[in-house]
């Protein structure tokens, strides 16, 4: 089948690059759906190549600097080939056999500290705000034990803290006081300061949450975020090739001898 046009506009700023590394790579189609594998020319423009059933596969000859995406008949799912959505087929030695490439649905990415920067940056706010909050409330003498807590006045120090937790991540905090069964009063989530006051006694305040479930709390309640990265760069292309607006699409090894590049895993934005 030929190269036809699918689309009308580049794909994500990658583009063919002249290229002498022949290579030949076997697209395998690993979903369910119909997928067609698409190379980005010299321009960046997309050019549909082979529609793939579920399981089919195809060999296809092509060059170490020819990026290739993949799309499926289901627009809502993203397709990627070892995580990476753009794919730059590997230079296999003379002879040897066809590199195999798996196209799959791209996985959610769950949440932890280790991948917190991959996530929105409205998210990654959120989290910063009601993490400093509980740390301020953590710092606060315990005078009493939680279940004899009175709720702050309104106007104090604590009460302004709670309001300014609220204001920075209204839903991030409704979440939180549902999964753990937290009390955080303000006049935005309650009806009146004293229904409030009758319930204080069976609740725990943010800063006696421990950071471990505050933690898991945050996992619940990320957005959904899929495990993608940026391709390595491709074969016989160096730095001093690419401007360095096109060198920021690509991931580095994390170091010259390292056999593997499943530790160097950049985020692809």
């Amino acid at each position: 089948m030929g190269a036809n046009a699918s689309r009308t506009s580049p794909v994500s700023g990658h583009r063919s690059l002249n290229c002498h590394h022949a290579t030949d790579v076997e697209f395998v189609n690993c979903t369910d759906f119909t997928v067609t594998t698409t190379w980005l020319d010299y321009s960046g423009m997309p050019r549909a190549y082979y529609t793939l059933g579920p399981g089919a596969s195809v060999r296809q000859p092509t060059f170490g600097a020819h990026p290739w995406v993949f799309e499926s008949d289901d627009t809502e799912q993203t397709c990627v080939v070892d995580n990476q959505p753009v794919f730059y087929p590997p230079v296999a030695p003379l002879g040897a056999p066809a590199t195999q490439a798996c196209i799959r649905i791209a996985s959610p990415l769950p949440w932890s500290p280790a991948h917190h920067l991959q996530f929105h940056a409205a998210f990654r706010a959120e989290v910063a705000a009601l993490l400093l909050c509980h740390r301020r409330l953590q710092l606060l003498p315990q005078t009493a034990p939680a279940s004899h807590m009175h709720l702050p006045p309104q106007g104090c120090w604590l009460w302004q803290q709670q309001q300014w937790l609220l204001g920075k991540c209204p839903e991030l905090v409704k979440q939180l006081a549902g999964a753990s069964g937290l009390l955080l009063p303000a006049p935005s989530l309650v009806s009146s300061y004293a229904s409030v006051s009758t319930l204080q006694q069976q609740h725990p305040g943010l800063g006696d949450l421990p950071k471990d479930l505050l933690l898991e709390v945050v996992a619940a309640a990320a957005p959904l975020t899929l495990h993608l990265v940026k391709p390595l760069r491709p074969h016989g292309i160096s730095l001093g090739d690419l401007p360095p607006q096109a060198a920021e699409l690509f991931r580095v090894p994390c170091s010259a001898s390292s056999s593997s590049s499943s530790s160097c895993d950049g985020t692809s934005h």
